[in-house]
């Protein structure tokens, strides 16, 4: 009996299957069956037998770094999951003095190992040589959660506080620093993606912007500690250029004018003189840079159109009235710089003088015949600076010769003073000040504007001891002190020191 073609086929397959499953034959042989009963006029079948191949990678296949071309995909994943097994270390964050350990569990980290298998054989057909990164999946917002607690525990706020500086106080910043947790959320997500990397990772933490300026009671109470140490006594008018706050101690005693009364000669001649010829500049630089007594008496002279001693009586007396006028009550020259021997001795001309004490207490040796307060020429300075901003009482009164672009012209020349041994020494250098200085026996003085970083500020300082002469190497360390101090008040010299 012959059996049909289809079913002979059935059993030869199901022989093949029962010989065992995982059976590999080799690709050069085939298994053929013919039919020999079947009639000879019908062809002969032939078929080709393989077994399903079991999946490889690519060659070429680099997973997370880890060569893994030709190998099974199981193979494959059991590599990958030992290399990769550094990343259930835990992983210490430090920042600043403070640390955190963080477990793979606390932000639910895993490696989806499967996907990236996936990947590298959906790539196979694309590209000869296959390069698939690791792949790190985790909660993003419990990574934000720890940083936020150590960001808490390291941040610092800067501080402001005293210090003593060869026997005087100074202001220093302690700078604060603060911990960026959007930036180190970054960081620690590039970091997680190498698990070769070191499992400690130092984080970087953030400067505080500078603490503000100490603030005008801390000022005032420093400020006072040095005017109390003064063998004598001291004067002080202060104004902050911006906000226009100011300190006073003893800004209203009466004290000597000496050469800081070059600065109200100086508004003079600019109030008499709409412009200045070769020689009058001349005379202007020699009065501020290097203070010339008799240039000054000039500049007094030429501003009422005149030459000699006697006219620059008159223009002391003339600007005298332009003080008066400004409200300046106690600041006054009634003689020319150098001026008695020829003006009463000679001439016996009669002059004017002060009281014997006038002001407010405590009272100094003032000269009769040349006085100001520290309070008044600062206020003097101060209107000068208003008119270069386009504002204020001189403009008002004086606006005929007086414009913002002249007053600046006066500061530029203050700019220009020669003396760097009082306000300028306790400043640092390229600062600009526009100031003039002053001194007789008993005196010193030094009043002017300081251009500071931090901010603009007013110093009008006076210095009086009762001796037959007050010796720079007293006074001088003394207005260092001074604007060293106010200086770091606006500008604090940066500290680490605990």
């Amino acid at each position: 009996m012959r059996l049909p073609f289809t079913i002979i086929l059935s059993l030869l397959w199901g022989a093949f299957l029962c010989s065992g499953c995982g059976f590999v034959q080799d690709s050069n042989v085939s298994a053929r069956v013919t039919d020999a009963s079947m009639s000879s006029s019908m062809p002969a079948e032939t078929f080709l037998l393989r077994p399903t191949p079991i999946p490889v990678l690519p060659p070429n296949t680099q997973i997370a770094g880890v060569e893994v071309g030709g190998l099974k995909v199981e193979i494959a994943r059991e590599k990958l999951a030992a290399k990769l097994a550094l990343l259930e270390r835990p992983l210490e964050i430090r920042a600043g003095k403070a640390s955190l350990a963080l477990r793979p569990v606390d932000l639910k980290l895993r490696v989806p190992l499967d996907k990236m298998l996936a990947e590298a054989r959906s790539a196979a057909a694309q590209t000869k040589s296959i390069h698939i990164p690791l792949r790190v999946e985790f909660d993003a917002e419990a990574l934000r959660h720890h940083l936020t607690w150590l960001a808490q525990q390291v941040e610092v706020s800067p501080t402001l506080r005293v210090v003593q500086q060869n026997g005087a106080p100074q202001f220093v910043a302690q700078p604060g620093a603060w911990l960026d947790v959007a930036a180190a959320s970054q960081q620690l997500t590039k970091y997680l993606q190498n698990p070769y990397t070191n499992r400690r990772l130092t984080l970087e933490l953030q400067p505080h912007p500078q603490a503000s300026k100490v603030a005008l009671a801390q000022l005032r109470e420093q400020l006072k500690t040095l005017v109390t140490k003064w063998p004598g006594i001291a004067g002080l008018h202060f104004v902050d250029l911006k906000s226009g706050e100011t300190i006073d101690y003893n800004a209203n005693t009466v004290f000597s004018g000496a050469s800081v009364m070059k600065i109200a000669i100086l508004l003079q001649s600019y109030l008499g003189l709409p412009q200045f010829d070769a020689a009058e500049e001349g005379f202007l630089r020699n009065m501020i840079v290097d203070s010339d007594n008799l240039a000054a008496n000039r500049m007094l002279a030429e501003s009422v159109k005149g030459f000699g001693t006697e006219d620059a009586l008159v223009g002391a007396l003339q600007m005298t009235e332009t003080m008066q006028q400004l409200g300046l009550q106690h600041t006054y020259q009634y003689l020319p710089y150098e001026g008695f021997e020829y003006l009463v001795n000679v001439r016996n001309l009669p002059i004017k003088r002060g009281p014997p004490t006038e002001g407010s207490p405590p009272f100094t040796e003032a000269d009769p015949v040349l006085r100001t307060t520290p309070a008044e020429m600062g206020r003097l300075l101060f209107l000068i600076e208003q008119c270069r901003q386009g504002k204020g009482e001189l403009l008002k009164r004086f606006g005929a010769n007086l414009t913002p672009a002249r007053c600046q012209e006066m500061l530029d020349r203050l700019a220009q003073n020669g003396d760097q041994k009082r306000m300028v020494s306790g400043l640092p250098k390229g600062i600009r000040v526009e100031h003039k200085s002053g001194w007789v026996d008993d005196m010193q003085a030094d009043v002017g504007i300081v251009r500071s970083p931090g901010g603009d500020f007013l110093i009008s300082l006076f210095l009086y001891q009762d001796v037959e002469y007050l010796n720079d190497d007293l006074a001088c360390p003394t207005f260092a002190d001074f604007s060293r101090l106010i200086y770091s008040a606006y500008n604090p010299t940066a500290t680490n020191d605990q």
